[in-house]
């Protein structure tokens, strides 16, 4: 009788190195939408309000592991729940510590208010039960109420039954929110009174990935034959992979062209697939384990750069010398965003994992 569970999931690192290269395009975007940059015109070379739908990449990259999660490991849905919590949570709060510090030592920064920092770690930050969201970890929320949810399903639900219900989920919020965004999926806030459009983002794009996970689990043995390490395989899935990489930085950092957010959605997860089969170019390239080593980083690096940057605005971004060099100035934040969130996991992340594994 054939298993109901699939062959582990081989290393990613590409999909790490990815991941950590995310991370950092997230935070040259907030860099460059701060007040006390844009005030300077420090940045005039790049177009990049389209890199917000990283986010969107994100999402599909945690519904592709949600699938093998679920596949792979017989857990509850209440263990499942904690171990989000105490995931997610340590950095979260770290964060909220930080900036009510930074607060109190007169570094007045957007979105670092008590009230605000309680919400963010109840993770009840831009799901709609909040009036507003206020800064970057809107995200956090998001990722753990739709993650949560779609676990829920498929533990109670035969998979049959789950897969439909998580495809409308999926549709109903995709169409919802193109519709609702002038198809630029831009929109957090909740509109139609209980709709919560970045909710309703995670959902898609968790949704998403899930998809990708099953598609994966279906094909990936006939890619491993030899067969397919072929020098045609590898020419087609290069060109597949620059193509859709091309496209990607075309249009989301350097001058964008098409308005449909359904667009640049298509595209990565062509480049996403392309890097699980691991038969191209950039996907061999970035197979590596050395900046696979930063994945782990991706998510304190996300969480923290709101700290950062509060941090950097009363100090190297006041320096003339840095003031009048932008590219010098550009990657000395993103260093110190990388720094910092590097410290956050481990002298809070691993740390936690690690109390919170023994007790």
């Amino acid at each position: 009788m054939k298993s109901d569970v699939s062959i582990t999931l081989p290393k990613l690192n590409n999909v790490e190195s990815l991941r950590f290269i995310f991370s950092l395009m997230i935070v040259y975007m907030h860099f460059t939408h701060e007040p006390a940059v844009k005030a300077l015109y420090l940045i005039q070379s790049f177009n990049n309000e389209k890199l917000y739908l990283i986010v969107e990449f994100f999402f599909i990259i945690a519904g592709f592991f949600l699938f093998h999660t679920f596949k792979n490991k017989e857990q509850g849905w209440t263990d499942f729940v904690k171990k989000k919590i105490l995931r997610l949570w340590p950095a979260l709060a770290c964060f909220g510590v930080v900036s009510i510090i930074l607060r109190c030592f007169g570094m007045e920064c957007t979105y670092i208010g008590l009230d605000i920092q309680i919400i963010n770690m109840m993770f009840l930050q831009g799901i709609g039960v909040t009036p507003g969201h206020y800064g970057f970890n809107w995200f956090v929320s998001a990722y753990f109420w739709a993650i949560i949810f779609y676990f829920y399903i498929l533990k109670n639900f035969n998979t049959k039954y789950a897969n439909l219900i998580i495809a409308l989920c999926v549709y109903f919020s995709l169409v919802g929110n193109l519709n609702h965004s002038d198809f630029t999926l831009a929109k957090i806030d909740t509109y139609n009174t209980f709709l919560s459009a970045g909710l309703l983002r995670a959902i898609t794009g968790i949704g998403i990935g899930y998809f990708v996970g099953i598609f994966y689990d279906k094909i990936k043995e006939r890619f491993c034959k030899e067969g397919h390490n072929s020098l045609k395989t590898f020419v087609l899935c290069s060109m597949t992979e620059i193509l859709c990489s091309f496209f990607l930085i075309k249009n989301l950092l350097l001058k964008h062209t098409e308005k449909n957010a359904l667009i640049f959605i298509v595209a990565f997860l062509i480049l996403f697939f392309m890097f699980l089969l691991k038969k191209g170019v950039i996907s061999k390239i970035l197979d590596n384990k050395y900046l696979a080593f930063f994945g782990k980083y991706s998510y304190s690096i996300y969480v923290m750069q709101a700290a950062s940057f509060c941090l950097l605005r009363f100090s190297l971004w006041k320096m003339p010398y840095f003031i009048v060099h932008t590219n010098i100035l550009t990657g000395a934040t993103l260093a110190f965003a990388t720094i910092l969130g590097i410290l956050t996991y481990h002298l809070i992340e691993k740390p936690a994992a690690k109390y919170f594994n023994h007790a």
